[in-house]
């Protein structure tokens, strides 16, 4: 079984999601991905790109399970990027991505 994936979203476009059955991030009809991230590398992410947002959804996605392709790429670091919407059957979990104590971006425990 390959290692799962990890996409952060709000919870507008994943209510819409579970509407359309099928996830579809602004990214794809901007850049033709969808960028995603290992679980190691979600809160930094997370901290670098949303810092200032609340209300975030962390989706656990299985590679295996997507009809799109799945491409690691980057310059300086890899991320894997999803060539395609994601189909609902996909997503394994879904689980608030919150902020700790010392109010940093921690990784769920639900998903750990």
């Amino acid at each position: 079984m390959t290692e799962p994936i990890y996409h952060i979203t709000d919870r507008d476009s994943w209510e819409r999601a579970l509407q359309e059955e099928v996830y579809v991030a602004p990214s794809l009809l901007t850049e033709g991905f969808i960028h995603c991230s290992s679980r190691e590398q979600v809160t930094r992410v997370a901290e670098d790109l949303y810092a200032d947002r609340g209300g975030l959804l962390l989706l656990e996605i299985d590679p295996d399970e997507l009809d799109a392709q799945v491409r690691w790429e980057g310059a300086d670091e890899r991320f894997p990027h999803v060539y395609g919407a994601i189909p609902l059957d996909a997503v394994n979990r879904v689980a608030p991505l919150e902020r700790d104590a010392s109010g940093r971006f921690a990784f769920p425990a639900d998903l750990a």
